[in-house]
């Protein structure tokens, strides 16, 4: 079974609670069917809803020996304002579930930014999150299939995509790279402890070559990435097949 987060359901002509009833119970049922197959997935919907969760991530990344930026979650401005001395004020946030916000006119990107640390009003709403900014050479997206993991290095020109290099992808440039020996097998535990067979987890490097883990989506778009020098499509259908032969 490959899932990767697809689209919810839709119903046209019916009223917004009926839509809503119509959706739980969609969900629900058609929900149920999938994930009680007696089948392998990738991934299974629980096992991937309950990897999405951050502050899970990187404790499950540190215990398994991955290096993490210090981090909070927080609703409190004077935490925040606390912190970002504990860092030095390099700090940035990022947020904790889709980094996009639909509006009347159209959407927001919640990518990472430097906080307002004198205009942190609203951070009492809802929760937040705010790390440590590290200083990097570059930045590496390493997607894992199976029991392999492909990485890409990414370089940032600009500003921009130093903060966030989905700011600025025109001032990117990507290169295939092997994966630490130490990484792959730290990124093993990771999978084995999540119970995932797909992930991409976004590390930085520092200039001193230590890898830092930033997050892992469960799942982490792949196709921008996919080449010869790094078939993670192929890898996918390899592992796919193999399980089909079971």
């Amino acid at each position: 079974m490959y899932w990767n987060r697809p689209n919810g359901f839709r119903f046209s002509g019916l009223s917004a609670a009926d839509e809503h009833y119509a959706r739980g119970a969609a969900r629900i049922g058609f929900g149920g069917v999938i994930t009680s197959l007696d089948a392998p997935y990738l991934n299974h919907p629980a096992k991937a809803s309950a990897a999405e969760f951050k502050p899970r991530q990187l404790q499950v990344a540190r215990a398994a020996g991955l290096s993490v930026p210090r981090t909070l979650v927080t609703t409190d401005a004077g935490a925040v304002r606390r912190f970002s001395r504990m860092v030095n004020g390099q700090v940035v946030t990022k947020a904790l579930g889709a980094p996009v916000v639909t509006h009347a006119g159209g959407y927001e990107a919640l990518y990472t930014r430097e906080p307002d640390l004198d205009a942190l009003q609203g951070v009492e709403l809802t929760a937040h999150l705010f790390q440590e900014r590290v200083e990097k050479d570059f930045e590496v997206r390493a997607v894992f299939v199976g029991d392999e993991c492909f990485c890409v290095r990414i370089d940032a020109e600009s500003d921009q995509a130093r903060i966030d290099w989905r700011l600025d992808y025109d001032a990117i440039k990507l290169t295939p790279m092997e994966t630490p020996k130490a990484v792959l097998q730290s990124l093993q535990r990771y999978a084995a402890v999540m119970d995932l067979a797909y992930f991409a987890a976004d590390f930085i490097v520092r200039p001193s070559g230590q890898w830092m883990f930033l997050e892992a989506n469960p799942s982490g778009q792949w196709a921008w990435a996919d080449s010869v020098d790094l078939p993670v499509a192929k890898a996918i259908a390899t592992v796919l097949e193999g399980w089909c032969s079971l």
